[in-house]
């Protein structure tokens, strides 16, 4: 969100973000991760690897997915598709009501698992480590 509306990621910003997250449902999944009708995937373990999608959907759903499939879906919804559709809406305040694509959905570090280390200071990440500590350690990430 910080990158997104164009913010300076210090202190205030950063804890104004993480204000907004927990008041927009950002804790609702800890209340629901455990329902039995809930796939959940780790966006690193898939971002550059959609056989991952693929295989957890075909188990979830009992589905099967050809390979015809994958390769059209893959070409549908690749980085650089999103990126071309996010240019197409402009602005963030635009977005497209389908697949909530909305202008700057594409960073400049393109999604990249782990760029925060580039992004935030040693005292930012600590700040944001505390701030959702609880987060973190129900999904395994501290």
């Amino acid at each position: 969100m910080l990158q997104v509306l164009s913010h300076e990621p210090n202190e205030k910003n950063i804890r104004s973000t993480v204000a907004c997250f927990k008041d927009n449902g950002g804790y609702d999944l800890i209340q629901v991760k455990n329902e039995g009708n809930l796939l959940l995937l780790r966006y690193e373990n898939f971002v550059n690897n959609y056989e991952t999608v693929f295989t957890s959907f075909e188990t979830f759903f009992g589905i099967t997915i050809s390979g015809p499939q994958r390769a059209e879906l893959t070409e549908k919804y690749n980085l650089e598709k999103a990126r071309e559709h996010a240019a197409s809406q402009g602005e963030w305040s635009k977005w497209d009501p389908v697949t909530q694509i909305h202008g700057h959905h594409i960073s400049k570090f393109a999604g990249r698992p782990n760029y925060y280390k580039e992004y935030f200071t040693a005292q930012q990440i600590d700040l944001l480590k505390n701030l959702l500590g609880d987060y973190l350690r129900e999904f395994h990430y501290a």
